[in-house]
């Protein structure tokens, strides 16, 4: 609703700079008592310095056709986005039962510094390596080379300059090293996802009719361990098969980046080139999404399912085709937390720092401050990450749920109600397929 109203404020705000809206119209829609509201003008009109009023007419145009979409798409959407409150609210419900989840992303954050490490190091003994040490190589690869064809090809490698050698080595280590950090927010994702799924199929019938949690986690210290000990020994091949899908995109990215620098000057002078390869980055980019977005729910159904990454990726374009207004409110929803979390909670840690420092006569309350910032900003987007995973993972284990029971067998009462489906009948369960029904 509040998006809602900035939409319509900003349309209106167009609509007064194109002239389409005067001043006299904007006093008469308002009281009469407030007679010399004609006079105050809190919104100025469009000069010869502004933008001109055709392009304030065409933005106003453009707003009012988002406006009638998002209307359209609350309207058509009004399912969806109280299946996804519903789905928010049971969120919750697993960030206080397994709270250790919140804390997994900053393990995560161990490994991340340790790639980053690892990265800088060789980095450093890559580029200083010299001549002899090449010549090292060189023997050694030669004394293990086996065939003529792979003697032949490691003399032409040892062969081209040195500095061309380095620039090979470095290419490689940097593309190792941001698999490596696919790999660690894979597993860590997978694992998180797992939590909840173990954590939605422990709901049960109490007796009465009613769906309810039949088990207690204790903080969720033990599940997490396990579910990611599990990820590691048996899922972790899917989890580097995704790891690599998102590094040759990353790959692609950075290619296209270094093209679009080194031809800046063509493309100053040829216009066509520009377009394309403007085009080109566009395609790219969305390109780039559509696997991390097919790539993340592939890892929700390996952790639920323990199928391989190839098989999740199909169940993902299932559920797609399926449920596709669900998983847009789903992805809005979480973006617009997500940015709320990660934005509130570091002011407002910054703020009360500042001031306590302030207080307190503490050096440099504004370093202190910042440094607050950045580590409430740190904590926000790893809570963000669960909050995510979590919307994503009890999402396709409610459908699941939903399309494997009638009625569904572990969906809450609270979650139930907010699908719409009717708990006062949810009876036996009755496995799909059955010709009994309830």
């Amino acid at each position: 609703l509040l998006f809602l109203v900035a939409l319509v404020a900003m349309a209106g705000y167009f609509y007064y700079k194109a002239g389409w809206v005067s001043t006299a119209a904007i006093t008469a829609s308002v009281s009469n008592s407030v007679s010399n509201l004609s006079q105050v003008n809190i919104v100025t009109t469009s000069t010869s310095d502004d933008i001109g009023q055709m392009w304030y007419a065409v933005l106003a145009v453009l707003a009012t056709i988002g406006v009638i979409a998002y209307v359209i798409f609350l309207v058509l959407g009004r399912q969806a986005i109280f299946r996804c409150i519903a789905i928010v609210r049971e969120v919750t419900k697993v960030l206080f039962s397994l709270p250790f989840m919140c804390v997994w992303p900053l393990v995560s954050v161990v490994f991340y510094l340790g790639v980053l490490a690892y990265l800088i190091v060789i980095s450093c003994f890559i580029i200083t390596e010299n001549e002899s040490n090449f010549e090292q190589i060189a023997a050694m690869g030669a004394a293990y080379a086996n065939g003529t064809a792979g003697a032949s090809a490691f003399s032409d490698f040892t062969n081209l300059d040195q500095n061309v050698r380095i620039v090979i080595f470095l290419i490689i280590h940097i593309i190792g090293c941001i698999w490596a950090l696919y790999i660690t927010m894979g597993a860590t994702y997978t694992t998180l996802s797992r939590s909840a799924a173990v954590w939605f199929f422990s709901h049960g019938d109490d007796g009465t009719g009613n769906v309810v949690l039949k088990k207690s986690f204790a903080g969720g210290v033990n599940v997490v361990l396990s579910c990611a000990y599990c990820i590691i020994t048996r899922h972790l091949g899917s989890v580097c098969f995704g790891a690599a899908i998102l590094t040759i995109m990353t790959v692609l990215r950075m290619i296209l980046q270094a093209i679009d620098y080194y031809t800046k000057d063509m493309q100053g002078s040829n216009l066509l080139l520009r377009i394309v390869m403007k085009c080109a980055q566009c395609c790219l980019y969305c390109m780039d999404r559509t696997v991390k977005f097919i790539t993340y729910y592939g890892y929700i159904f390996v952790a639920i399912e323990g199928t391989s990454f190839c098989g999740a990726c199909l169940a993902t374009f299932s559920f797609i085709m399926k449920y596709p207004a669900q998983m847009s409110v789903n992805n809005l929803v979480s973006k617009i937390l997500s940015f709320v979390i990660s934005l509130s909670i570091p002011i407002a840690c910054a703020t009360v720092g500042f001031i306590w420092v302030d207080q307190v006569d503490g050096f440099s309350p504004l370093y202190a401050s910042c440094f607050i910032f950045i580590l409430a900003f740190v904590i926000a987007m790893a809570i963000t990450d669960v909050f995510r995973c979590c919307i994503d993972t009890i999402f396709v284990c409610a459908f699941k749920d939903m399309e494997e029971h009638t009625p569904p067998k572990y969906m809450s009462s609270a979650l139930r109600a907010g699908f719409g489906l009717d708990t006062a009948s949810s009876g036996p369960t009755v496995q799909k397929g059955d010709e009994a029904r309830t």
